[in-house]
């Protein structure tokens, strides 16, 4: 499960654990059905322009190509309030 913002912000939980995953287009390893995990990498690529993985850096997707946000790993904090206000107060 994951959550795609306004923006194009994917933030994508262990559906893309790792940036090397995105690149390769393959999960390394899934609970469920590994066809079903690659078809839900394409298709978060296709969707947004920046996405946060499950257990990796933040990587943009930039003509297809994935690009990480950074070489150093970024927090993140998100509060939810209601019953789908999402606000990101602060990234560091």
């Amino acid at each position: 499960m994951g959550v795609l913002l306004d923006d194009g912000t994917a933030i994508v939980g262990d559906a893309i654990k790792y940036v090397n995953d995105a690149v390769r287009k393959k999960m390394t390893f899934a609970y469920y059905n590994l066809d079903e995990a690659n078809k839900s990498i394409a298709k978060i690529l296709s969707l947004a322009r920046l996405i946060i993985p499950g257990h990796d850096v933040p990587f943009y997707v930039v003509n297809g190509e994935v690009k990480p946000a950074s070489q150093t790993q970024n927090k993140l904090s998100i509060y939810l309030k209601g019953d789908i206000d999402i606000s990101i107060l602060k990234a560091l």
